[in-house]
C-alpha cells in the first residue's frame, strides 16, 4: 500500500508541479525501492527461514544423517513413519536419510491403506524386520470394503495376517471367478 502510494504521489507530482521538481523524481523511485525491498524482507523472513531452534537442530540432524547412497545391508527393516520432531504431521523426511517407512506424507488419502495402519496387527505385517511369507496357498480377492472387514476379522480370529493377493483373476465387472465369492478370505 505505501509503495503503490508513493507511485501514485510521485505521478501526480511529475503531472502538477514545476518542471524543477522533477528531477528529484529518480531520487524518490530510489528510495521507493529500497522501502520495497526492506519491507519485503522484513514481512517474507517467516517464509524464508526457521526461526524455531528446534526446528533447526532438527533440520541439521536431518543433514548429518543425509545419506547419498542406498544400503540395502539393512535387509527388510522398515520403521512405522516418518514425523516432525514434535509427531505433529507426517512428512517426507526419511527420504532424505534412505529410511524405508510404512506410513509417512501422502497427498491423497486411502481407506484400505488407513484401515491397514490404523490396526496395530496389519501394521505389524508391515513393518519391522519380518515382511516376507511364505505358503503354499493364498486366497485371492478384489479390494473392496467387505473384503477388508474380511480381511479384518480373519486376521483377528488367527492372531496375525492371512496371505491374500490381488484378485487378478476377475470376471465381468470386477466380479471374481471365484465361485466361492470375494468375501472368502
Amino acid at each position: 500500500l505505501v509503495i503503490w502510494g508513493g507511485i501514485c504521489l510521485l505521478a501526480f507530482i511529475g503531472a502538477r508541479w514545476p518542471l524543477r521538481a522533477h528531477r528529484y523524481i529518480p531520487i524518490a523511485f530510489v528510495i521507493l525501492a529500497l522501502t520495497d525491498v526492506a519491507a519485503n524482507t522484513a514481512a517474507s523472513a517467516p517464509l524464508r527461514m526457521a526461526t524455531d531452534v528446534g526446528f533447526m537442530e532438527y533440520q541439521r540432524t536431518l543433514d548429518r544423517n543425509h545419506r547419498t547412497e542406498l544400503n540395502l545391508q539393512n535387509g527388510l527393516k522398515r520403521e512405522m513413519s516418518s514425523m516432525t520432531p514434535s509427531g505433529q504431521y507426517l512428512n517426507n523426511d526419511n527420504l532424505f536419510t534412505k529410511t524405508p517407512v510404512f506410513r509417512n506424507y501422502a497427498s491423497r488419502a486411502n481407506g484400505f491403506y488407513s484401515a491397514i495402519t490404523d490396526n496395530q496387527s496389519l501394521t505389524a505385517m508391515a513393518t519391522g524386520d519380518e515382511r516376507i511369507w511364505f505358503s503354499t496357498t493364498a486366497g485371492r480377492a478384489r479390494p473392496t470394503a467387505e473384503c477388508l472387514a474380511a480381511f479384518e476379522k480373519r486376521t483377528k480370529e488367527l492372531g496375525g495376517p492371512p496371505l491374500l493377493m490381488d484378485g487378478t483373476n476377475v470376471g465381468p465387472y470386477g466380479r471374481p471367478k471365484n465361485p466361492r465369492g470375494s468375501d472368502q478370505v
